[in-house]
């Protein structure tokens, strides 16, 4: 599913529209692709000399693709909870992303994910995303 698609479906837009695109998404799992460029602006102050993709920001991505996988059951959502974020890996410009969200747990309105980020291969950041959504 194309940018149009995470547009219909996510709050955030530029500069904090962190997912480019979905690989692959099944009832329970998502696969989002961000692809990180020089013209992003955390890379202004992060670091001029040695740009590094801030680690809030991949959490920040972490819960948009969460937050995508919830669509098919809530409306809205709230970030409620992060939690055992690990990081790997520095993210750099000219890096494509993969961003994993696995549904573990919905309790009362609360939708736990695991979630994974991958570059080349290789794991950039781990980590466990609890959202709150309402039922429609």
């Amino acid at each position: 599913m194309d940018i149009h698609y995470v547009m219909d479906n996510l709050a955030q837009r530029f500069p904090f529209l962190l997912i480019d695109e979905i690989v692959e998404q099944t009832d329970t799992t998502i696969t989002a692709k961000k692809n990180v460029t020089i013209s992003e602006l955390p890379f202004i102050g992060h670091f001029p000399t040695h740009p590094i993709y801030p680690g809030v920001l991949l959490i920040e991505s972490m819960t948009q693709a969460s937050s995508l996988l919830m669509k098919k059951t809530t409306p809205e959502d709230l970030l409620a909870e992060v939690e055992k974020v690990k990081f790997y890996t520095p993210v750099k410009p000219g890096n494509t992303l993969l961003i994993e969200s696995r549904l573990v747990e919905k309790v009362l309105g609360y939708y736990k994910f695991t979630c994974l980020i991958t570059c080349d291969g290789k794991k950039v950041a781990a980590g466990k995303v609890t959202l709150f959504g309402s039922e429609e």
